[in-house]
């Protein structure tokens, strides 16, 4: 534990909470796993997905964890905010932990708890763990959404800017058939059979879910060198080959309890893989994390999209409620009529020294949101991309 516990009056007075800062998900696990069944959270903030990453690649990432844990006075757990101090531009700053790859960032409540906090007790709360981690200068917490399941997420309100990211969401149905009829018209149906026989016309076409760690593994391979041509020819920095995420993916599909939530898919145009996609089920939610697609002829009869068309009717029976499909755009979300999540980031300041940085940042993100809400700005930023003299875009992409 990283500093004795006390009672935080001033940040959270009516509810009496004791305030520890943890190291290590694996101090608290009962505390963790007990708050998670509450299912106030997502895949990303759930023990096996943080353990595995603070066991393989917070260190890598630059990140130590600061996890804060709030008890009642009779013990029981709370809440608790998976943090990390990291640096940005060089200025110490506590983020969430795993926040650079994960869709969405949030904290685990208790559902009595979580519907009693407002912003301005998480504000406190905020600043109180920033006086005991004293390096941290500033606190900038990105990826929130600004409501989980229907339920109100307190913590994006505070010192709140919004996210230029938008992440989308599906409804799904238990007679594919039927819902499919629903949610998706007549032409874009036809549309997407229609490229189904194009690619049949190169071969039998099957999508199947990889079984066992061998063929699991075996998506993965294929996945990691089709997105690598992906992005060299997009111009892109592969985020995929980056230390923290190698390693993250490396021990996620050997540990056994992250590795049962993945389920990678294939799809097979004869002999040959032509598109893979890499999801995980947690509660009632499928999140679809990775996708690649073949850079052979194949490409352009959008076997990405058909993967995701015949993965989705294979969820349809399993009783999964949601397919989430996480921030960014594609054909392959496009064709689906989704609903959107919006996000937003807490940017605060905490001594003059977070000051900087923190203005830095939120102008930043400012600028971020009125590119991608504004069509001329997005082709003007892609045409400057494309002039780009050093040859590769100065960004990296996103493992979504």
């Amino acid at each position: 534990m990283l500093k004795r516990p006390d009672t935080v009056q001033h940040a959270l007075p009516a509810l009496g909470l004791t305030l520890e800062l943890h190291d290590r998900p694996d101090a608290i696990e009962s505390e963790w796993r007990q708050l998670e069944g509450d299912g106030t959270a997502s895949l990303y903030q759930s023990f096996a997905w943080l353990d595995v990453w603070c066991r393989a690649a917070a260190a890598l990432a630059g990140e130590r964890p600061v996890i804060a844990l709030l008890r009642e006075p009779c013990g029981a757990p709370a809440l608790i905010l998976p943090l990390a101090l990291t640096t940005w531009h060089s200025t110490a700053v506590l983020s969430w932990l795993g926040q650079s790859n994960a869709a969405y960032n949030m904290g685990l409540y208790r559902h009595d708890i979580r519907s009693a906090l407002t912003p301005a007790m998480l504000r406190a709360l905020l600043v109180e763990i920033g006086r005991r981690v004293p390096e941290a200068a500033a606190v900038h917490l990105l990826a929130q959404p600004l409501s989980w399941d229907g339920i109100e997420n307190a913590m994006a309100q505070v010192a709140a800017v919004p996210s230029a990211s938008v992440a989308y969401e599906l409804e799904l149905g238990r007679d594919f058939d039927a819902w499919l009829r629903q949610v998706m018209p007549k032409s874009g149906r036809r549309n997407l059979l229609r490229l189904e026989r194009r690619l049949a016309e190169q071969g039998a076409v099957a999508m199947r879910l990889a079984q066992g760690l061998d063929e699991h593994r075996r998506v993965l391979d294929v996945f990691l060198s089709q997105k690598a041509v992906q992005l060299e020819a997009a111009g892109l920095d592969n985020v995929f080959a980056t230390p923290a995420v190698a390693a993250f993916l490396d021990a996620a599909f050997a540990d056994p309890e992250l590795g049962a939530l993945l389920q990678p898919a294939m799809l097979e145009v004869g002999q040959d893989v032509v598109a893979t996609s890499i999801g995980a089920r947690h509660g009632r939610r499928f999140y679809m994390l990775m996708i690649s697609m073949t850079a052979a002829a194949a490409r352009r009869h959008g076997p990405g999209r058909i993967l995701m068309l015949r993965h989705i009717e294979a969820l349809c029976s399993m009783a999964i409620d949601w397919l989430d499909f996480g921030p960014g755009g594609g054909r392959h979300k496009s064709d689906w009529h989704s609903s959107s999540l919006a996000m937003s980031e807490t940017l605060l300041a905490l001594t003059p020294r977070g000051i900087p940085a923190t203005m830095l940042r939120r102008a930043h993100s400012r600028a971020n949101t009125a590119v991608r809400r504004s069509p001329g700005l997005i082709a003007l930023a892609r045409w400057l991309q494309g002039k780009n003299p050093f040859g590769r875009r100065n960004r990296t992409a996103s493992p979504d």
